[in-house]
């Protein structure tokens, strides 16, 4: 074979095997053509569904955009109709032409309206008719007026520190009286008498609540009030007291009976509620957490206190637990073998014949007690700077009255004790006595603002409420008063450094055994109504009972009047006072017997009753 058939030959296996080899790899080609187009689609798989994930995010995130700016456009919109609603409610006050007059004494104690002794001018404010009047006011610590509740063809409350008027679109229908915080710096509502019942109406929400369903609604501190049911007209027993929530339309607490109250303590942890039956503010008391859950029953006044802090102090079996506001037990002290009353986180307590203060860490001797000391819890306790008024209680601090014996007249002791710097001071009283607890009670026909004065208000030593100038409360039909801070009050409470003496020349003989028989009948002859006669005789009959022998004279109204005049505004209708004087005698003794005039309850009534001890 020839070199040129060789190179052919050559060339013609090498054409073969490409050929072969080609065709071999045609269906490798075709296979991985095919995964690279199933691997294209895949990724143009995943590239349309990150661009719609992509997209449905921008899109979510552009709506949520919009419906921000849409939440916030409507926030917007709703706040600028609220605005412009409240600035519609605000009075343009340069419109009216009239003024409604705030005054004060001439110390500077404001009092409302003008009356012969309250004339100082202090706050004029603009109205709308001629013949508008003060309804309610508040003052703060400085006295100084906060709020003022006018009526004039509406009710129209008055910012003093922001100078603007709020038209509340309810026409006067009764006195009202204003709710406001326990500092007077903010106002909640108010509640106004509508025919025979209340009504309260929410200055945040703009809306009248309990309307036509209690007989009494009373403000009390925090956003709380109280509602009353008397169920039977001749038995307070049944009568029905309620704390009522002014945020909605419930009943958060209840209880029946005669001289029943509430009081809310606030803090920003939580609130205690104090449940009381009793008369004059003392009394037995249930305590209540934040959640309206019973704490303690029953405790006396004495036996439980609040301090600044938020914490519950319960006197029980001669020790001393603390609570916070969810009910929970603090601590317990030692055992006091004779304590005698909590304020605020002290324990009053003898020890060794000594008197301490302690408040669980630090006692603080007192002075020495003494075998006839009567101690006068009644009037003892903390009190602010300045809400005294003796020469010598001036300062903030804690007050200590010991007597030397119960029902005498005669000196006592004056404790002051500084909590800040535990200091004591010591005043010798030379008196004390004078007419025994005299109490007024007040009966308006209707819902009253009143005023109680003395000509000879010098006289006074111990008062319940502090008398400061005047007392001013508001009162109910039923004697149920309250004062400017919503605190409840049986009757008004003094006594006097001096009297009128009588020579016994008229009068009755009364034995210990039938002191009982002789108060029910002459206090009925005399004209007392069952509460008032309870309440004389609680207080007469251990005095009475006391002596085997007693000489007894009771001095009337006009005799009364002649020795200190009671200021009443307004005047009431009728107006009965009347004092027992008891002198103790060694034997039976004949008496002429002294005629006694019968007393009328005609229209607004004023009883005040109290009594001597010779």
């Amino acid at each position: 074979m020839s070199k040129k058939e060789e190179i052919k030959e050559e060339k013609e296996i090498l054409q073969e095997e490409n050929i072969k080899e080609e065709v071999e790899a045609k269906p490798k080609e075709k296979k991985n053509k095919i995964i690279f187009i199933i691997i294209g689609i895949i990724v143009m798989l995943l590239l349309c569904a990150g661009a719609f994930i992509l997209g449905t995010k921008f899109a979510n995130h552009e709506d949520n955009k919009n419906n921000v700016n849409n939440n916030n456009e409507e926030k917007e919109n709703k706040e600028n109709e609220e605005q412009e609603e409240q600035e519609d409610e605000e009075i343009d006050l340069e419109q009216y032409k009239y003024q409604v007059h705030l005054y004060a004494t001439k110390e500077g104690y404001v009092c409302g309206n003008k009356t012969d002794y309250c004339t100082k001018k202090v706050l004029s404010i603009p109205a709308e008719t001629k013949d508008a009047a003060i309804g309610d006011y508040s003052t703060n610590e400085k006295d100084e007026p906060t709020f003022v509740i006018i009526l004039d063809g509406t009710y129209k409350v008055y910012d003093v520190k922001k100078d603007k008027l709020q038209e509340t679109q309810v026409e006067v229908d009764g006195s009202p009286t204003l709710h406001t915080n326990k500092e007077y710096t903010e106002v909640y509502g108010f509640v106004y008498d509508s025919g025979e019942t209340s009504t309260y109406y929410n200055l945040l929400t703009k809306k009248e609540m309990y309307k036509n369903k209690y007989e009494n609604l009373t403000p009390i501190f925090g956003k709380y009030i109280e509602g009353f049911i008397a169920n039977d007209e001749e038995d307070s027993e049944d009568d029905e007291t309620l704390l009522l929530s002014t945020a909605e339309e419930k009943v958060e607490l209840s209880t029946t009976g005669m001289c029943r109250y509430y009081n809310v303590y606030e803090f920003e942890e939580g609130e205690f509620f104090a449940e009381t039956e009793g008369c004059f503010g003392a009394g037995y008391s249930n305590i209540y957490n934040k959640n309206k859950k019973i704490i303690v029953e029953q405790k006396e006044e004495t036996e439980w206190s609040v301090d600044t802090k938020g914490n519950l102090y319960i006197l029980s079996n001669n020790k001393v637990e603390k609570y916070n506001t969810s009910g929970k037990l603090l601590s317990t002290s030692k055992t006091y073998s004779k304590p005698l009353h909590l304020i605020r986180e002290y324990i009053l307590y003898v020890e060794n014949d000594n008197i301490y203060l302690s408040d669980g860490k630090e006692a603080t001797k007192i002075g020495k007690w003494e075998k006839d000391f009567y101690y006068h819890s009644m009037i003892s306790g903390y009190y602010e700077e300045g809400s005294l008024t003796n020469e010598n209680e001036k300062d903030a601090g804690i007050y200590l009255i010991f007597e030397y014996g119960q029902f005498e007249e005669g000196p006592g002791v004056e404790y002051y004790f500084n909590p800040e710097t535990k200091k004591v001071k010591k005043y010798e009283l030379e008196y004390i006595g004078g007419y025994a607890k005299p109490v007024l009670y007040l009966y308006p026909e209707e819902k009253t603002d009143i005023t109680v004065n003395f000509e000879k208000e010098e006289n006074l030593t111990t008062t319940y409420p502090k008398f400061k100038e005047e007392w001013k409360v508001t009162a109910y039909p039923n004697g149920d008063l309250y004062d400017e801070n919503g605190k409840y009050y049986y009757g008004l409470y003094w006594e006097e450094d001096s009297n009128h003496k009588v020579d016994f020349q008229e009068g009755f003989y009364v034995s210990k055994e039938n002191a009982i028989s002789f108060l029910e009948e002459k206090l009925s002859i005399i004209g007392l109504n069952a509460k008032e006669k309870n309440e004389f005789i609680m207080y007469w009959l251990p005095i009475l009972e006391k002596n085997e022998h007693n000489l007894v004279y009771f001095e009337l109204t006009e005799e009364r009047d002649s020795f200190n005049k009671l200021e009443i505004s307004p005047k009431p209708d009728s107006l009965l006072r009347m004092a027992i004087h008891v002198k103790k005698v060694d034997k039976k003794t004949n008496i002429k017997e002294q005629k006694l005039t019968s007393f009328e309850r005609t229209g607004f009534t004023a009883v005040e009753w109290g009594g001597i001890v010779y």
